[in-house]
């Protein structure tokens, strides 16, 4: 008698571990799928077509799809979860680079400060920006951690040497970022 006792409370006890693995399984990929990632941020859906050398680019379920003639090109890796797109001649060289405002975890990647010993293992928002080249889609650069909420991004639509990313806060407020050689600085 002693003995089921036993049996009965540990198959509970078995239950309950597996239930509470499965539990946390979950919630672990709900975390890295981007489900606990501010409310505020506007997730963008978007079509552009013929405005990189004639590519289609679609931005569908955080991810970005490069496409020309038929055929993917590029899509954007699975790790980011891509909040908006931008194409325009971010850095004053006549040639459109494709901006993304995305989120992945943590602050710099693989290449990190020399002081940074590890990376956060929380999400942060980033700009990437990429160069198009014979069908060859290739990242100009990386940001790190921005530093600030981004709502929405766009160009001021002005020719280069003016060309300026304008960042849009939660708030409203923008903020123009200008290209420096390496990166954005903001005026």
């Amino acid at each position: 008698m002693h003995g089921n006792k036993l049996r009965k409370r540990a198959g509970w006890l078995l239950t309950a571990l597996v239930f509470s693995a499965v539990f946390a399984y979950c919630l672990w990929r709900c975390w890295l799928n981007g489900a606990f990632l501010p409310r505020w941020i506007r997730w963008e859906t978007c079509r552009l077509q013929d405005q990189w050398d004639g590519c289609e680019v679609l931005l569908s379920r955080r991810q970005v799809t490069v496409v020309r003639e038929g055929f993917s090109l590029w899509t954007s890796p699975k790790d980011i979860q891509v909040q908006d797109i931008l194409i325009f001649d971010a850095d004053n060289d006549g040639e459109d680079e494709m901006l993304l405002l995305c989120w992945k975890i943590g602050r710099y990647g693989p290449h990190r400060p020399f002081w940074v010993e590890k990376d956060e293992q929380k999400w942060s928002q980033h700009i990437f920006v990429y160069e198009y080249s014979q069908d060859q889609i290739s990242p100009k650069w990386m940001s790190s951690y921005i530093g600030s909420d981004v709502w929405a991004m766009s160009s001021n639509g002005r020719p280069a040497p003016y060309v300026r990313l304008v960042l849009t806060d939660p708030q409203g407020k923008e903020t123009c970022w200008r290209w420096n050689s390496w990166g954005f600085t903001k005026e």
